[in-house]
C-alpha cells in the first residue's frame, strides 16, 4: 500500500514467537488472525476442556465483519438466528392490545435490524449462542495451524520477560517454560496480567446488578401463544424500575434475560458473596415475585413455564479502579512484550451488547497492524498504536453502554415519562450527535450507529500506518 509499505517478510514472521493466553472468543479470533498473516501463535488455556456454559450473544455488523474477514462469516449465519428488529418496551402489560390471547404492550420504539444492517453496513446483524461460536473459532484455529495447550494456565509473575520465557502451569502442578516474542493476554475480566502490568490490583467492583437466565423451547412458546415474540425472530428489551428484561431467539429456544438492581436490597452482601465465585442457580420463585404486575405478562409466563434457570453477577468497569492505567510492557533489554486486550483491557456491561464486539475489534486491528510489522521496532510500535486508538473508542462505548443501561432501567416517574414520549416521537429520535446523544436507544442514533458499526480494522490499521508514516516525514 502507498505510503505503509509492502506487508512483512514471511522470515520475519516465521520465526517471531507469539503466545495468546485464554481460548475464548477474542484470544481465538486473534490468533486465527494472526496465523493468516504468517504468524506462529500458541494459546494457553487453563480450562482442561472446553466448556459448554455460556449465554446468548449478539454479533452486530462490525462483529460479523471480523467474522467475514476470518472466512467464518456462513458457517457462524447456520447456527445463528438473524434479528429482524430491536423492540423496545414499557414492562407494563396494556390489556387493550392483544396477541396470540396475550396481552401485547405497545412497543415504545422499533429499529429494523435485518435486513437494513447488512444493506447498510455490509454486514448482518446476529444472535448466536456463545458456546456455539466458541466452537466455531476453536476448530478455525486449529485448522489454521494455531497451537492449543489446554489446562495451562500461564503463572505471569514467574514469567522472565528478559529472555521470553513463560512459566505455564498444568492442573497436576506440573511447572512448563515455553518461548515467546510477544504475550496477548486475553484473560477476560479477572485478568492476571491486567493486575501485573499495573503493579496493584485492577479489581472490577460490583455493580448492583445480577442476571438471571431463563430458556423456553420454540415449541412451548407456541403452545403458550407467544409465537409473537419468535415471529420474525427480533431483539425484545423490556425497560422497567431499577428492572430490565432481555429476549432473543437462539435456534431453538427463546433466551430471557433479566437484568435487576439489587445494590438496595438488605440482602446485598448475602447475594454479592453466593455469586462472587460465578454463575449459581436461580429461584423461580424469587423472579416471579420480582417481576410480578403490572409486568407484562409474558415475562412471568417465561418463568413460570422456563427451564435453565441461572445467575451472575454484573461488574461495574468504568469506575477509576477498574480502568487498567497500562494496556501494554514493551521495554528495552526484554525479549518478551505483553499486551492486554478485549475484556481485559475494556470490559463492559452487556446493555448495549457491544462487549465482545469490541474484542473482535481489538483482533482485528491487532493482527492488521502487525500484518504491516517487519521487525521489533514495527511490532512494538504497533502496540503502541493499538492502545493509543482502542482506548478512547472502548471508552467511549463503556460510557454510552452504562448510560443506556440507566436510560433503560429508570423507575417510574417524569423522566421515565419523558423517555417513553421520546421513544413515541418519530421513532425515537432526540438530539442527535455522538457526543450529545438525545436517543434512549443510542443504536437509532444514525451517526452513533454508524460510527459504532462501520468499524474495519484493515481500514483503521492503513489509516494509522500512514498518518504515522506522514508524521515521521514531518
Amino acid at each position: 500500500m502507498e505510503g505503509i509499505g509492502e506487508k512483512s517478510p514471511e522470515r520475519f514472521k516465521s520465526g517471531y514467537q507469539i503466545a495468546v493466553i485464554g481460548a475464548g472468543l477474542v484470544g481465538l479470533a486473534l490468533s486465527i488472525s494472526l496465523r493468516k498473516f504468517g504468524y506462529n501463535v500458541t494459546i494457553f488455556e487453563s480450562d482442561v476442556e472446553l466448556k459448554e456454559v455460556g449465554a446468548g450473544i449478539v454479533l452486530p455488523p462490525n462483529s460479523t465483519r471480523v467474522l467475514h474477514t476470518l472466512g467464518l462469516l456462513e458457517a457462524v449465519r447456520s447456527r445463528s438466528s438473524a434479528s429482524h428488529y430491536w423492540v423496545s418496551h414499557s414492562y407494563r402489560a396494556q390489556p387493550s392490545n392483544t396477541h396470540d390471547g396475550v396481552a401485547d404492550p405497545n412497543p415504545l420504539a422499533a429499529l429494523s435490524l435485518e435486513p437494513d444492517m447488512e444493506q447498510q453496513y455490509g454486514s448482518p446483524f446476529l444472535v448466536i449462542h456463545r458456546a456455539d461460536l466458541r466452537k466455531i473459532l476453536y476448530s478455525a484455529a486449529q485448522s489454521a495451524g494455531v497451537k492449543i495447550h489446554l489446562g495451562a494456565n500461564v503463572d505471569i509473575s514467574r514469567t522472565n520477560f528478559t529472555t521470553g520465557s513463560i512459566c505455564t502451569t498444568t492442573p497436576t502442578n506440573d511447572t512448563i517454560y515455553h518461548t515467546a516474542d510477544l504475550l496477548f493476554a486475553a484473560d477476560g475480566q479477572a485478568s492476571s496480567t491486567r493486575t501485573f502490568l499495573n503493579t496493584q490490583p485492577i479489581t472490577p467492583r460490583w455493580s448492583g446488578l445480577i442476571v438471571t437466565r431463563v430458556l423456553m423451547s420454540v415449541s412451548d412458546m407456541h403452545a403458550l401463544g407467544m409465537s409473537s415474540l419468535i415471529s420474525p425472530p427480533s431483539v425484545h428489551i423490556w425497560q422497567g424500575p431499577h428492572t430490565m428484561a432481555t429476549g432473543y431467539l437462539l435456534k431453538d429456544d427463546f433466551y430471557l434475560a433479566l437484568t435487576t438492581d439489587v445494590s438496595a436490597s438488605p440482602h446485598a452482601a448475602a447475594i454479592h458473596e453466593s455469586l462472587f465465585r460465578g454463575p449459581r442457580p436461580a429461584s423461580k420463585a424469587e423472579l416471579l415475585a420480582l417481576y410480578s404486575a403490572p409486568w407484562d405478562p409474558r415475562i412471568r409466563t417465561l418463568i413460570e413455564h422456563g427451564t435453565g434457570f441461572l445467575k451472575w453477577l454484573v461488574l461495574d468497569y468504568h469506575a477509576d479502579v477498574s480502568v487498567p492505567r497500562s494496556w501494554a510492557r514493551a521495554r528495552e533489554g526484554e525479549r518478551l512484550a505483553v499486551a492486554l486486550v478485549g475484556d481485559a483491557a475494556h470490559a463492559m456491561k452487556p446493555f448495549l451488547g457491544s462487549g465482545a464486539a469490541m474484542g473482535f475489534e481489538d483482533a482485528s486491528l491487532l493482527s492488521n497492524l502487525l500484518g504491516y510489522s517487519s521487525s521489533v521496532v514495527e511490532v512494538r510500535r504497533a502496540l503502541a498504536l493499538f492502545e493509543r486508538e482502542r482506548r478512547p473508542r472502548t471508552r467511549f462505548v463503556g460510557r454510552m453502554t452504562d448510560k443506556m443501561g440507566a436510560i433503560w432501567t429508570l423507575p417510574d416517574g417524569k423522566e421515565q415519562e419523558d423517555r417513553d414520549r421520546t421513544y413515541r416521537r418519530e421513532g425515537g429520535v432526540g438530539v442527535t450527535g455522538r457526543e450529545t446523544c438525545g436517543f434512549p436507544n443510542a443504536l437509532q442514533d444514525p451517526g452513533f450507529q454508524g460510527w459504532l458499526y462501520s468499524f474495519d480494522g484493515r481500514v483503521e490499521a492503513e489509516r494509522l500506518l500512514r498518518r504515522e508514516s506522514m508524521d515521521s516525514q514531518l
